[in-house]
């Protein structure tokens, strides 16, 4: 299972940062977060401190449904966060030829990650709707 350091290496950028240009590009290599086999189709990056993502985990997040293998529980954001979506160009290369496109570019989205020790350890999605039963609490 992954471990929230490599949930912030693949997904967690500074807040200074923005998505576009050759910022997936550059950040997916410069992270070494595909360096072997085809590449990645997609990754997001979430323009944040570490703390606030953390946050979502333990009482910044609404516990949701958990439909993915994998065993751990899933939450969404009770706000809403600067995301970029890290599109691969090239659909049938490899690692060195990785190239991305930005989509989504600077968007507020509410954010799905898998926590795991009140700790994220893999983004599952985003999404433009805030938690059910409003932003008031676990479910």
């Amino acid at each position: 299972m992954a471990s929230f350091r490599d949930f912030k290496k693949r997904h967690i950028a500074s807040l200074k940062e923005n998505g576009e240009g050759q910022f997936c590009t550059n950040k997916i290599r410069e992270r070494h977060i595909n360096t072997k086999g085809p590449c990645k189709e997609c990754n997001t990056f979430i323009f944040a401190p570490d703390n606030s993502i953390i946050q979502v985990c333990r009482n910044e997040g609404v516990k949701i449904s958990n439909t993915t293998l994998y065993k751990t529980t899933l939450y969404k954001s009770k706000k809403q966060f600067r995301i970029v979506h890290c599109i691969s160009k090239k659909k049938n290369h490899s690692y060195p030829s990785c190239i991305y496109k930005p989509s989504k570019t600077n968007h507020l989205m509410y954010i799905i990650v898998a926590c795991d020790n009140k700790l994220p350890v893999h983004f599952e999605g985003s999404d433009s709707n805030p938690p059910p039963f409003g932003i008031t609490g676990r479910v």
